[in-house]
């Protein structure tokens, strides 16, 4: 959130973000998930959607860098 112009989608999360409330965040997301795999409640097949998903976020977080770097003001 180093630029002016980006700005957070999360509905759960405020525009801005601090680091350490996103680091809560995706913990709070995730454990449930680690805890289900531990118990082998989870397999391959169950999280190809998860992880897509997830693929996603990045590729579209990377390219939103990329535009930022060149058409915004670092905050």
């Amino acid at each position: 959130m180093k630029y002016d112009c980006v700005y957070e989608m999360n509905p759960l999360l405020p525009e801005i973000p601090h680091r350490d409330r996103l680091i809560l965040h995706k913990a709070a997301f995730l454990h449930p998930f680690v805890f289900l795999y531990q118990e082998n409640m989870l397999d391959y097949r169950s999280m190809i959607f998860p992880v897509m998903m997830g693929a996603f976020v990045v590729h579209n977080n990377l390219e939103v860098i990329d535009r930022a770097e060149k058409n915004c003001q670092k905050r």
